[in-house]
């Protein structure tokens, strides 16, 4: 039998289950995910999006325009649209 001692120092360890791309889509596909719901695939997990506040809304266009200007026609500035980086992350 452990003692107490033993039985504070046990942990338990739960492994998390990462989503795919493939996946996060089939779960709007079939309805797990309302499609207008403000989520995004970050890393293989499902988050919930912030509302956007008046920082972020008055930030974006003008870091935008300044990335345009600096970086001319060398690069795609894309914001607020959804994009794959890779098989885990679907930021929106």
């Amino acid at each position: 039998m452990k003692n107490k001692l033993q039985q504070q120092n046990t942990e338990t360890f739960l492994t998390l289950r990462l989503w795919t791309v493939d996946e996060y889509y089939r779960m709007v596909e079939t309805g797990i995910l309302d499609s207008q719901e403000r989520v995004e695939l970050v890393e293989g997990q499902v988050i919930r999006m912030a509302a956007k506040g008046i920082a972020h809304v008055i930030s974006v266009r003008p870091t935008q325009k300044l990335l345009e200007k600096l970086l001319g026609k060398q690069v795609l500035v894309w914001t607020q649209d959804p994009i794959q980086l890779n098989n885990r992350v679907v930021p929106k």
